[in-house]
């Protein structure tokens, strides 16, 4: 693993994934010379060779190795002056964006790479995703070895709690440089929110919007802080200097900026399914308890509508089934000092990401996720201890579109706060039980119950106004997989069963056939909605469905379990916010880990969780 040393979190995480596959780790610690354009940048280069060894040694590295660029006891001895190095072509990976602004950084990364590798003869090389451009030099290097050169890992970016990627620059950064570094990492992810949740995929337009995202002012820091050297986007699979004209399947979004004199880089793969992008539960420096939880969206196979009530809800027999379009939650428990709240009052901190989060989405008791957790903060008084709440929620789900994202975002949220509190407290709370669970879960959303009660199948019967739940088997007989498109018009709720008009006798259940009753009242009130059903069925593959009161569309095909949906094809039309191919999940809102530190709690509950 070539390193130029000031080691963090992403290094050693390199480390360790070498270490489970492979019989010796080397690592290498030295600050280059030829890959530096300015004097002053390398002189300013973080240095701590002692410390970054005492960290290596903790994480199972067999080797560490430096050296001097020149002469004796250097990488290349047969040199006494720089020039006398023979320098290695980077390949074309090196045209454009680094290329141009970092003036023979690639020829400098490629030749001491290439000398690394005749030192080492390694079978493998790991490298951070980090540093895009830079990974793609490295594999044509090894390519043109050929049977001499190593295979190449490349890993994920390691980021921090702010979504600011992991990097020995950012010690250069004071602490409202940190938070204006921040703005990278939330300008990609509002380019792969266009890209998932609406649809985009013109690289011109997507480089505009995630510009004009790094460019907004964040956290009261004016933009001016923050100079952008460039907003790239890029087909991961044929690099090119310049932005292509298309994109077909694939995007990866990357940029440059300058914050306090540190020049940032950062990169964001675009096409990547949500699924593959789950939070990370290792435990991060203030926490003592962390739980993961799953929130699958679903679709109504069956909705018929009954009658009115008095108290303005509707009386209904339908049908939910969770498809693998998922949202992901992380909740934590954190140190006072950390949190900055009221030791006796608890309070919540929630952040929302991902490709399907939204600026408009609030952070506070207008949101589902923030009451559910509430919910199991109240219920238990006087046994918890110092400390606070953080809730992490990666969207996947688009938002307003008939598929329970918000009320599945709740359940999850509940399951895992209780959770967590079963870890962090010293008593037991109300809601410890699934049945108090499904209960408090009512009272938030009339969706949101169904999501609790069917964790186990996925599938369930609800009637009332959705609160009471039968879990069902066997919802994915007849729904094998889907075509899902969600429009951009968003149906309101109101205005749909507004135009409801109940005439005759309600239909009778049938688990064999799909039916909607809020369908025809949805085409009616949003004639976009209508033209959009008709575009979609014009290549008569089928009839498309609604799911809720809309405005997302589906449609059943036929494809074996095997078959990767990846393949699968989705119609192509003008005023869709996503597309994509989904199959039933056969679980519905869940914890899937926890992980907890004794030695971070008080003395008391640290000695009853061991």
């Amino acid at each position: 693993m070539p390193t130029m040393g000031a080691l963090h979190a992403g290094h050693l995480g390199l480390v360790r994934r070498a270490r489970l596959a492979n019989d010796y780790v080397v690592v290498s610690i030295f600050v280059n010379p030829l890959q530096f354009g300015q004097q002053a940048d390398l002189d300013g280069y973080p240095r701590d060779f002692q410390s970054d060894v005492e960290l290596l040694d903790q994480v199972g590295c067999d080797m560490v190795f430096t050296g001097t660029l020149l002469g004796e006891g250097g990488f290349f001895p047969e040199a006494t002056v720089r020039e006398d190095i023979r320098e290695v072509a980077p390949g074309a990976s090196a045209l454009g964006l680094e290329g141009d602004f970092r003036i023979g950084h690639f020829e400098g990364v490629a030749t001491i790479v290439r000398r690394l590798f005749e030192v080492t003869s390694p079978t493998r090389a790991y490298l951070g995703e980090k540093d895009y451009q830079q990974t793609l030099v490295v594999r044509d290097l090894a390519s043109r070895l050929g049977a001499a050169g190593p295979e190449i890992i490349i890993c994920e970016i390691a980021r921090e709690e702010s979504g600011v990627a992991r990097s020995s620059r950012n010690a250069r950064l004071s602490g409202d440089g940190f938070l204006q570094a921040s703005a990278l990492s939330r300008a990609l992810s509002e380019g792969c929110r266009l890209w998932r949740a609406e649809g985009e995929r013109d690289p011109a337009a997507l480089e505009t919007c995630i510009k004009a995202a790094l460019e907004g002012p964040r956290d009261g820091i004016e933009s001016s802080a923050l100079q952008i050297d460039y907003v790239a986007v890029r087909d991961p699979d044929l690099w090119t200097p310049e932005r292509p004209a298309a994109l077909a399947s694939k995007a990866v979004a990357l940029v440059a900026a300058e914050v306090e004199g540190v020049r940032l880089i950062d990169n964001m793969r675009l096409d990547v399914a949500c699924e593959q992008q789950p939070l990370k539960l290792a435990l991060r420096d203030s926490e003592c308890a962390a739980v993961l939880a799953q929130a699958p969206a679903k679709i109504n196979p069956w909705l018929e509508v009954l009658a009115k009530r008095e108290d303005g809800f509707h009386e209904v027999d339908l049908t939910m089934l969770c498809i693998d379009l998922i949202d992901h939650l992380r909740v934590s428990w954190i140190a006072p000092e950390s949190s900055g709240i009221d030791n006796a009052t608890p309070q919540i901190q929630l952040r929302v990401t991902g490709p399907a989060a939204t600026l408009d989405v609030p952070l506070d008791a207008g949101n589902s996720v923030w009451r559910a957790a509430q919910l199991a903060l109240d219920a238990h008084p006087g046994t918890l201890p110092a400390g606070g709440l953080s809730i992490e929620l990666y969207k996947c789900i688009p938002s307003r579109a008939g598929l329970g994202g918000g009320s599945s975002d709740a359940a999850a949220a509940l399951c895992a706060t209780v959770r967590l509190l079963s870890l962090v407290g010293n008593g037991a709370g109300e809601l410890d039980g699934a049945d108090a669970q499904v209960h408090a879960l009512a009272e938030i959303g009339s969706d949101c119950a169904f999501f609790l009660a069917a964790t186990e199948t996925g599938f369930g019967r609800c009637t009332g106004r959705g609160e009471r739940v039968e879990a069902l088997r066997g919802g994915t007989a007849n729904l094998r997989s889907l075509q899902l498109v969600v429009p951009s018009v968003e149906c309101g709720t109101g205005a749909v069963y507004g135009g409801l008009q109940l005439q005759g006798s309600p239909r009778t259940y049938s688990a064999s056939s799909n039916f909607n009753r809020l369908l025809e009242p949805a085409l009616t009130a949003f004639p976009e909605l209508s033209n959009l059903r008709e575009e979609l069925a014009k290549d008569g593959q089928g009839e498309w469905e609604m799911s809720g009161s809309g405005s997302s569309l589906y449609r059943e095909f036929a494809a074996p379990i095997w078959f990767d949906l990846e393949h699968a094809v989705v119609p192509k039309v003008e005023g869709a916010r996503y597309l994509g191919c989904h199959r039933p999940t056969g679980f519905g809102a869940r914890v899937i880990a926890e992980v907890c530190a004794p030695d971070r709690l008080p003395a008391e509950i640290g000695e009853e969780f061991a």
